[in-house]
């Protein structure tokens, strides 16, 4: 469900994201000593846009910061914008990577759940007597399906929530931000 509503709107139908900060610095996280346009978003201005842009789903969307003080020349104005542009640019490749490692593990420890489940099924088919062999058995069994767990959960499950947060880090790259030095 779309939240659309409760966002402005400029003349082009777009809904806006408004964020007002008295000064520059309060984009960027304190500890990031950074040159501007490399630093950290704060947490909460990015989990603020994060979730606005959730809650905007699929319609057309603006990001606009509203700066009452600090934003006098335009040349920061600027590099802000490009620092706020890279920040979200590698917040999405980050998320990017980190779905496709999640996934290749997956990939990985089915793989080797499937083998100690083949180790399973090749010794229980020997039809011995021999209680080590037994032991052994049942051992690839029971080391099989806790192997496959993991990856079953993944594929079932966690790949969703990193997908998620990966398009909706790609729907930010892809969102017009601009800062101005107060809102008209």
């Amino acid at each position: 469900m779309s939240l659309e509503k409760f966002y402005p709107h400029d003349q082009e139908g777009y809904s806006i994201i408004e964020i007002n900060i008295d000064k520059l610095d309060e984009l960027f996280h304190s500890l990031d000593h950074s040159v501007i346009h490399k630093k950290d978003l704060d947490p909460n201005v990015d989990q603020y846009i994060f979730e606005s842009v959730e809650e905007l789903g699929t319609s057309k969307k603006r990001i606009a910061f509203f700066c009452k003080n600090g934003c006098d020349e335009l040349k920061n104005i600027d590099i802000a914008e490009r620092g706020v542009r890279q920040y979200f640019n590698y917040r999405y490749d980050f998320y990017k990577g980190h779905l496709q490692s999640k996934m290749f593990q997956a990939v990985i420890s089915l793989i080797i759940g499937t083998g100690f489940l083949f180790l399973y099924v090749f010794l229980s088919n020997l039809h011995t007597d021999n209680m080590t062999v037994g032991v052994i058995e049942e051992g690839f069994l029971i080391i099989g399906w806790v192997a496959l767990w993991k990856p079953i959960e993944i594929l079932l499950y966690d790949w969703r929530i990193e997908f998620k947060k990966y398009k909706i880090y790609s729907e930010i790259t892809r969102t017009d931000i601009s800062i101005t030095n107060h809102k008209n």
